[in-house]
């Protein structure tokens, strides 16, 4: 099935997922949020995100992780370049860095003083997979999100990038955006022309509501 036909309509804003009114499990004070920044569209998009996650199902248990994300897009929705940083927020918690680059066919990650560059092939527009916790659990992001349901409008079949497996694979379209659904780790996302409708963070659900020229996301 292909994606929805609408052309994307951007807004240079700010675009904010909060929840109000819900909380993840075993946590009584903190609560889950991401915000998306647009900063230019120019010849494409480049966007800047940063989310704050359980590193767990259970956030008493496993803490808390902050996930930085740069995305360059290109006019098509074709990732150009992308850096995502990730990082627990307990005392001495150590970040992973990890950048992809589609025109030079590379993705490099670097942990623990460790840095580990390996090549990707195939032409295939990328699909970034989420950041995995620090428990295992898969940490889904509405900029993963939009690069997903953005890469696969006009292409058949993606490829999946898995970077600290180092390995990739060519899916179809469909396994990952039906229509304005899209898949990130085990979670449906909802998407629109603008950006990410609606999403999961630790067992809340964070949606959109428009407000000018930014958004804010509540969840309740």
């Amino acid at each position: 099935m292909k994606p929805l036909g609408l052309k994307p309509v951007f807004t240079v804003g700010i675009v904010l997922f909060l929840a109000t009114g819900c909380r993840p499990s075993g946590d009584s004070t903190s609560q889950p949020a991401s915000e998306a920044r647009l900063e230019t569209q120019s010849s494409g998009e480049s966007w800047h995100s940063d989310t704050r996650a359980p590193a767990g199902r259970n956030a008493l248990q496993n803490g808390w992780m902050s996930i930085a994300e740069d995305v360059r897009l290109d006019a098509s929705g074709r990732l150009v370049h992308a850096e995502t940083r990730a990082r627990g927020e307990a005392p001495n918690s150590l970040e992973t860095k990890v950048t992809f680059d589609p025109p030079s066919r590379t993705v490099v990650v670097e942990r623990e003083g460790k840095r580990t560059e390996w090549s990707v092939p195939g032409d295939e527009p990328w699909v970034l997979a989420p950041v995995t916790a620090p428990a295992g659990t898969t940490v889904p992001t509405p900029l993963v999100a939009w690069t997903t349901y953005r890469a696969s409008r006009d292409a058949q079949w993606v490829r999946l990038i898995l970077p600290l497996e180092q390995k990739s694979y060519v899916v179809p379209r469909d396994q990952y955006v039906v229509g304005g659904t899209v898949i990130v780790g085990d979670q449906a996302v909802d998407v629109d022309a603008h950006f990410v409708r609606s999403i999961q963070l630790g067992g809340v659900e964070l949606a959109r509501s428009a407000l000018g020229a930014a958004f804010k996301f509540n969840g309740g």
